[in-house]
């Protein structure tokens, strides 16, 4: 867990070099029933949060749990997930998918970005082990790690700022 904790920072760090002013079919403007920019406090009136830790820049992650999930991008509930807020204004969220073998990796890999793409079109970007979809309102990141498969929904106007700096 901590590792992919802190590749999820590493991602939210990296994150500028990824932006596009693209958008692609079905962007979701946040995640379930949470959108960009709520605060922490909205989300934890809805959804089970528990504090993680600090992030550079002064934001924080927390474990969000979604109990009454229901579908999004091939992603079903319940599920945890990591939220990362800047400024107690939501901007990411993390889904990180457990698998068992780096087979079952790389075919869940292979069977998700082929499903997103008859879904939302081609990837802005696709490497061996990566995929993403720039959009307006929500980039979309996934990305194969040694415990499974790391999906992530970045705010697109955070992904915007990060780009100018």
């Amino acid at each position: 867990m901590k590792q992919m904790l802190r590749w999820m920072l590493a991602l939210w760090a990296a994150g500028g070099f990824l932006f596009s002013a693209a958008a692609y079919s079905g962007e979701p403007e946040g995640f379930g029933d949470i959108r960009w920019g709520d605060s922490v406090k909205k989300v934890s009136e809805r959804y089970a949060t528990q504090y993680l830790e600090d992030t550079v820049g002064g934001g924080a992650l927390y474990a969000v749990n979604f109990t009454d999930f229901t579908e999004q991008m091939g992603i079903s509930g319940p599920l945890v997930v990591t939220g990362a807020f800047e400024k107690n204004r939501l901007v990411q969220i993390n889904v990180p998918l457990a698998l068992e073998s780096r087979e079952a990796v790389d075919q869940a890999f292979a069977v998700y970005v082929a499903r997103l793409e008859s879904t939302c079109g081609a990837p802005t970007e696709k490497t061996e082990d990566t995929a993403l979809w720039a959009g307006r309102k929500t980039s979309l990141y996934v990305q194969k790690m040694e415990e499974g498969l790391l999906v992530s929904f970045i705010d697109g106007k955070t992904m915007e700022k990060r780009m100018k700096q």
